[in-house]
């Protein structure tokens, strides 16, 4: 079993704030750090097969810490699933919404690619229950 403690709060200036955090007990997790110069492309396993990701989260700079994009594609052994551009980070902590960007089993592989021109360095931390 993992704790993970996601602290996350959105405040709207003169307006309402929005605590969206969450304690999360998962089986496992997996952490990896890529740096991809321009045109380049890598993938990241979500393993283990057996089990579901239930948190995705991820952060893209510059290699002098600037907020970055980043295409991701997601996929399984049945097929794609969406392509989406990170413009600095991304969280889910939903089983449902998660399992929803595949068909029939949620994302099992994430292909990260550099459309720009910097080289940038993308952190991926995935959690599986």
């Amino acid at each position: 079993m993992v704790n993970i403690t996601l602290d996350a709060t959105l405040r709207v200036a003169a307006g309402p704030t929005l605590d969206v955090g969450a304690a999360l007990d998962l089986d496992s997790y997996s952490a990896s750090q890529l740096v991809l110069k321009k045109a380049a492309s890598t993938e990241v396993a979500l393993l283990p097969e057996a089990k579901q990701v239930a948190l995705l989260a991820v952060r893209v700079r510059t290699e002098d810490g600037a907020a970055a994009d980043v295409e991701m594609a997601t996929k399984n052994a049945k097929g794609a699933g969406v392509t989406v551009v990170v413009s600095g980070g991304l969280v889910v902590a939903s089983k449902d919404v998660l399992a929803a960007l595949v068909k029939d089993g949620g994302p099992r592989t994430l292909t990260f690619a550099n459309k720009g021109d910097p080289t940038i360095v993308v952190d991926v931390i995935a959690a599986l229950d």
